[in-house]
């Protein structure tokens, strides 16, 4: 991220205002050119606008592709599951009340509530449901309403209050923004130097598909061998070390590969690498968006098993993170001599599967109006990107994709924090899985020495299965931009490598 200066808020700021601006240029360009039968200002501006006219066509055409809902539904939890489920979120009451951005009970009915019980736990929207199935789920829901009116201390005012709608992925309306073709253009070449970079750092490419079948194209890839995994692409360094385990690696939202090129080449050059690409959220134009859980664990292992990767530990940041809670849950719930590859242990930088169950991550990504200049950045290259914002709001899941303190134990696993996370509410995901408050939030509460904070936080529980790292002063992604910070994490990687 770019922090927050006044610097970067008018660069960025500028770049968005520019990008936004090719578009009606172009068709300003095109039509005073069609009405006055002569090129304005100059002809060789005909080879950028009539491009972008052809793709903002070709762009709204795939529209209502864009904004249909998943097909895919996991399955209904149990009632079991759901009262567990349902636990968890009122380990804080308050929070639960911000997802209908407000911590006053009073703004929000009994209806309202109902709504955000039947999304939340039923995966269902209230206008929809059939009225044999509200009878099957009245006595569940009920009992839940009344909970939380004890938890509140007040009972809800009957009737719904339309100003007081809560927020459901899913459900709600998309809000995607068109980029330029030139944007895609700028992007195809970022894809070409992380290619470059790779190759020359001894990884090899699989894809699964023809070169073409993806925005921005990738032609380099008619270089690539054949990919055992229908949708998944990725790279892949041979292991060579005898002491150390191979990394499998699950990026982030963004720009694919890229910001993680330098700290993939600062790794053990014997330590065998697998990245795995998800297009979807690379800034790519993709037939169809990412993966359902199970059709990702399925093809994942194929990868795997195709490798001969026996053990590896899984390192993965941001949107990785869902991926890899996906496979601890695979890891969990199978036996280990039925999958082909065992994770020993796990690495999850900037995660977002950690307090899934209350609004924060889903509120910065999705619905804050942005402010500062990072906020800004975020907001127009990932949150309102049609495909980003495709994969968060119509295929992401929370019950499936949400990890609780429980999901770790007897797991090796490792939890690297940012303190100034614009996305993860840090500090509570910190005290969640530590049981105390960071430095950081005692100095903020008034509490602790009046010092300057130290560049790293760390806490690591009895059994030495649990650490926690956080640095105080990173943005989400930031510590990838750090030499320090990037070997921090190396080194927790390289540990969990050789246990």
């Amino acid at each position: 991220m770019i922090g927050q200066s006044l610097f970067a808020y008018v660069g960025i700021r500028l770049a968005i205002a520019f990008l936004r601006l090719i578009c009606p240029a172009s068709f300003a360009w095109v039509a005073a050119f069609s009405f006055y039968r002569h090129p304005p200002i100059s002809p060789w501006i005909a080879l950028l606008a009539v491009p972008e006219v052809v793709f903002f066509f070709i762009a709204r055409a795939r529209k209502p592709v864009v904004q249909q809902r998943s097909a895919y539904i996991p399955d209904r939890l149990s009632k079991a599951e759901r009262t567990e489920l349902f636990y968890h979120c009122m380990q804080s009451p308050l929070r639960v009340l911000k997802w209908f951005r407000t911590t006053d009970p009073n703004f929000i009915h009994r209806e309202n509530m109902i709504d955000w019980l039947l999304w939340a736990f039923f995966d269902v929207k209230s206008e929809a449901v059939e009225k044999e199935e509200i009878v099957e789920w009245r006595d569940e829901i009920e009992a839940y309403v009344q909970q939380i009116e004890s938890i509140l201390g007040r009972k809800f005012t009957v009737g719904r209050n339309p100003d007081a709608t809560p927020m459901r992925l899913n459900i709600d309306p998309s809000g995607a923004l068109h980029k330029p073709l030139l944007w895609y253009i700028i992007v195809a070449g970022l894809d070409l130097v992380t290619a470059t970079v790779l190759y020359s750092n001894g990884f090899i490419h699989h894809s699964p598909q023809k070169w073409f079948a993806v925005v921005p194209t990738r032609p380099w890839s008619i270089f690539s061998r054949p990919s055992v995994s229908t949708h998944l692409p990725y790279w892949y360094r041979p292991h060579r070390s005898k002491t150390k385990k191979p990394l499998i690696f699950m990026h982030g939202i963004g720009i694919g590969l890229l910001p993680y090129t330098i700290w993939m080449s600062e790794m053990d050059p014997e330590v065998g690498i697998l990245l795995v690409e998800t297009l979807p959220i690379s800034t790519r134009m993709t037939g169809m968006s990412v993966l359902p859980r199970p059709i990702f664990l399925e093809e994942f292992y194929r990868i795997t098993k195709s490798l001969g990767i026996k053990e590896a530990v899984l390192a993965s940041h941001s949107y990785g993170t869902i991926l890899a809670a996906h496979i601890l849950q695979s890891q969990r719930q199978a036996r280990p001599s039925r999958l082909p590859t065992r994770i020993t242990g796990y690495c999850y930088i900037d995660p977002i599967p950690f307090l899934l169950h209350y609004p924060d991550i889903i509120y910065n990504f999705l619905y804050r109006q942005p402010t500062h200049a990072n906020e800004w950045l975020l907001w127009f290259f990932a949150s309102v990107d049609p495909d980003i914002e495709r994969a968060l709001r119509k295929h992401f899941f929370w019950t499936e994709n949400v990890l609780f303190r429980d999901d770790l134990i007897g797991e090796n696993v490792a939890v690297v924090l940012s303190g100034e996370d614009q996305v993860v509410p840090s500090s509570e995901v910190w005290k969640y899985l530590t049981g105390r408050r960071s430095k950081k939030t005692e100095k903020a509460e008034g509490g602790g020495d009046d010092g300057p904070l130290d560049d790293e936080e760390r806490w690591v529980n009895e059994k030495g299965d649990l650490e926690v790292l956080t640095y105080p002063h990173a943005d989400h992604a930031t510590i990838f931009h750090s030499r320090v910070k990037r070997d921090g994490v190396r080194q927790i990687i390289e540990r969990l490598a050789r246990q």
